[in-house]
């Protein structure tokens, strides 16, 4: 788990450093945490199992199991996670360092309605 904090680490450092002025980054702005998600149906509040969840945009990282959890780790930054899964509306969160507040999130997902002619 500490490899995967360092890699993304890393990973973001490369990203953010032309836009830092010294040319240096700060790593102690960087902060590695972990989210205990789970992943409900809005309507009937029941879990949903393998909603694929990933990180702004990329490959998905995690899947819920059965009872609709993860545990997603991610750099406190505007990472944006999306939730994906069949007959479910895709739902996307930003997690702001301003107003992140808990370590534990529940996301509702909205049943996709497909009507056929």
């Amino acid at each position: 788990m500490k490899m995967v904090c360092l890699l993304l680490l890393a990973f973001n450092s490369i990203q953010n450093s032309s836009q830092n002025s010294s040319g240096k980054i700060n790593e102690n702005s960087f902060q590695c945490i972990f989210i205990d998600l789970e992943v409900i149906d809005s309507e009937t509040k029941d879990p949903i199992p393998n909603v694929r969840i990933s990180l702004d945009g990329a490959a998905p990282i995690q899947v819920t199991n059965m009872d609709g959890k993860a545990r997603v780790q991610f750099l406190t930054t505007n990472e944006r996670i999306s939730f994906e899964c069949l007959n479910y509306i895709t739902t996307e969160v930003r997690m702001n360092n301003k107003e992140f507040k808990s370590t534990k999130l529940q996301i509702q997902m909205e049943e996709r309605i497909l009507h056929l002619d």
